[in-house]
């Protein structure tokens, strides 16, 4: 039987045990059923959409997208922990501590990120001509999942709204990032654009 790659495992096992150690920091009892169908639901995409740009080799993307030459460079292990897991991460723990931990911050976070990396790591790119674009197809459902929890959890939504911002920025300034340290690595080590 042929073992999945070792950034498969990592993010497989990441998926299954952040959720709990997330709860077990808050202290979370039982939620009410539609989070925990929010949650799973959640989790399952943002697992998904993981796979997709770790099969599409995100960070050679926005190596060729911001001119990073590094980006580019990295193989599947360092991509993926450099570029997929922190986005993974993110998605998992806003949805858990938001939607299962009852905490309105974190699932504005999960809403702006949701749709903060649809529009800022997908969508904007791919309207600039960057083709293919690995995750695009489940950021179309990162978009529409971000506008029904929304939208099912707005009271919720309008307490915690700074998340949204923290949510998005975090995908907001990942390209002008790369861009700029780009720059940075090309002229401190002549590289040329990626």
């Amino acid at each position: 039987m042929e073992r999945a790659p070792s950034h498969r495992r990592a993010s497989a096992v990441f998926t299954a045990l952040a959720p709990a150690a997330a709860l077990a920091a808050h202290g979370v009892a039982s939620p009410d059923p539609v989070s925990q169908a929010f949650w799973l639901w959640s989790v399952a995409v943002a697992a998904r959409h993981s796979w997709e740009e770790t099969r599409g080799e995100l960070w050679s993307y926005f190596g060729r997208v911001s001119g990073n030459p590094l980006l580019s460079r990295l193989g599947p292990v360092p991509g993926f922990v450099v570029i997929v897991l922190p986005a993974l991460a993110l998605q998992v723990t806003a949805a858990t501590l938001g939607l299962l931990g009852n905490d309105p911050f974190w699932l504005a976070v999960l809403i702006g990120g949701r749709i903060g990396d649809a529009v800022f790591s997908h969508f904007i790119p791919a309207a600039r001509g960057f083709t293919p674009n690995p995750g695009l197809p489940t950021a179309w459902v990162y978009l529409v999942d971000g506008l029904a929890i929304a939208l099912t959890f707005s009271a919720a939504v309008a307490q915690g709204w700074t998340g949204l911002l923290v949510g998005a920025g975090f995908f907001a300034v990942l390209v002008p990032v790369f861009r700029l340290t780009g720059k940075l690595f090309r002229r401190v080590w002549h590289l040329p654009r990626a």
